[in-house]
């Protein structure tokens, strides 16, 4: 991860909101250099609101605080640093987080996922989290070998799988790291004119919620090109029943078991492809049907009232602070609009093919 990582995605993400708010009623006119230090006044926002962020979670010192402060990317002390001493910065405070006494499976999971840690506080985090979480595929992804490697060693992956063979879920722990992320935002004074530009950029969802977001998908995403890779049986290096047999068993746990809406459609991608093999073909379009129709009826709701945004943001963070995973903020959602959660028998996602078995 990179120090400015989280300023760069939200100044992006941003930036023609910015410009649009702040112009006539006149057509746009493409002006580069205008655009450029519109971008460079909001990324210098950005960085003076995370500074502020920093120090609210410097107050603390568990290692919750020192996650966050790893995953904004910079401690206070290096508030100037730049490359490798800024890296070294976020090195430094994401060891102190996993040697924490209170840390987490939250936390080991994005400590291992640095590139910079050292091998000896990887291998640490590891055997902890392991201990914490065996059922986790999230914990067992940990261990997968690359897409190079398991594509050049079938043995290896295949021992791989065969160890994840008894996890029954798929669980990022979204719910603790966006909810302390957002807290320290929201507890740092946010510039009344970048708390416009957040709410223009995301129509009217919290600024918090953005921030966390996007300070979660600069750091971890979990490695799924090697199972995509690998559980296909057009580009496998190897297929047999035994690997069929435990492919599927992990697309279902990420189909069936993921606290995310991504997860579960990347898990109802692999079992797609392995459906026709395992006479799994009706159960897998009724779970893609029953996944994809939360995903897009959740959605399309937000838009189809003034404040569908707002409201379904609060309830996403009440259910995130109780411990609830995002498919479950999804379906509490649909229910208190009166949408059934199993789709009408009709009903096709926007995307057709991706409830069809591929043969």
């Amino acid at each position: 991860m990179r120090k400015r990582s989280l300023i760069l995605l939200m100044a992006v993400a941003l930036a023609p909101s910015l410009v649009a708010a702040e112009g006539t009623d006149q057509a746009p006119v493409c002006d580069e250099a205008a655009n450029r230090a519109e971008e460079a006044r909001l990324a210098d926002m950005t960085a003076a609101h995370v500074e502020r962020v920093i120090v609210e979670l410097g107050k603390r010192r568990d290692a919750d605080s020192l996650l966050a402060m790893a995953m904004y990317g910079r401690m206070p002390t290096f508030g100037g640093a730049s490359g490798s001493d800024a890296d070294n910065a976020v090195v430094a405070v994401a060891v102190d987080a996993a040697a924490a006494p209170d840390a987490g499976p939250h936390v080991l999971l994005r400590v291992i996922a640095l590139d910079a840690v050292p091998d000896d506080v990887r291998a640490a985090a590891s055997e902890r989290l392991r201990k914490m979480a065996s059922g986790n595929l999230a914990v067992a992804l940990t261990a997968l070998p690359d897409a190079p490697a398991a594509a050049a060693d079938p043995d290896r992956f295949d021992r791989w799988l065969a160890a994840a063979a008894t996890v029954d879920h798929h669980y990022r722990y979204l719910a603790r790291v966006v909810t302390l992320l957002a807290d320290a935002h929201d507890a740092a004074r946010l510039d009344p004119a970048l708390a416009t530009m957040f709410d223009e950029a995301a129509n009217g969802i919290a600024a918090g919620m953005i921030a966390a977001m996007a300070a979660e998908m600069a750091l971890y995403l979990p490695n799924f090109l090697p199972l995509t890779e690998q559980c296909s049986p057009v580009r496998a290096n190897r297929w047999n029943a035994l690997r069929r047999r435990h492919c599927l068993h992990i697309a279902r746990v990420l189909a069936d078991g993921s606290d995310t809406v991504m997860d579960a459609s990347i898990g109802h991608g692999i079992w797609r492809r392995l459906a026709a093999a395992t006479g799994t073909e009706a159960e897998f379009v009724a779970s893609a049907r029953r996944h994809y129709w939360q995903y897009e009826r959740s959605s399309a709701l937000m838009t189809e009232s003034i404040d569908g945004d707002a409201r379904y943001t609060q309830l996403l963070r009440e259910m995130l602070a109780a411990g609830h995973g995002e498919r479950d903020a999804a379906r509490v959602w649909l229910e208190q609009n009166n949408v059934p959660l199993e789709p009408p028998p009709d009903w096709l996602p926007i995307n057709p093919t991706r409830i069809r078995p591929q043969r």
